[in-house]
């Protein structure tokens, strides 16, 4: 399995936030009992981190002080491109799940599905609070 990768500052008011700090084992049911308020909430891309797009894959460059701790990429696959792209200016959680039921096929995952990418990201620290 790859390593989770955090890229986070420490004074970061996410170090604070619950939904950054709760343990692995428990996230699902506090996701379960905090999904309205979580959806609400606004996020944006990580301003170290700047997207390109080369050939067909979407990448994540680090920059400033984090291209100095982090070595490597980020690859996306095209459906984190277009979320990616939509939090590049601040945007909640029930605006990318619209955005997403107008771009792809409704299905009975893709409020879960965005809502897995919101999540993961921010607990990398890719996304931040607004």
């Amino acid at each position: 399995m790859k390593k989770q990768i955090k890229i986070i500052d420490p004074s970061s008011k996410a170090i604070k936030d619950p939904l950054f700090c709760v343990p692995e084992d428990q996230l699902e049911e506090y996701l379960d009992a905090n999904k309205d308020v979580i959806c609400g909430r606004m996020f944006q891309t990580h301003p170290d981190f700047v997207f390109r797009k080369i050939a067909d894959e979407g990448i994540l460059v680090p920059t400033g002080n984090i291209a100095q701790t982090f070595n490597g990429m980020i690859n996306l696959n095209p459906t984190s491109v277009f979320l990616w792209q939509l939090f590049s200016s601040p945007s909640s959680v029930n605006e990318a799940i619209a955005n997403a039921e107008q771009q792809y096929e409704v299905s009975a995952s893709l409020h879960e599905d965005v809502l897995a990418f919101v999540v993961t990201f921010y607990r990398m620290g890719l996304l931040l609070p607004c």
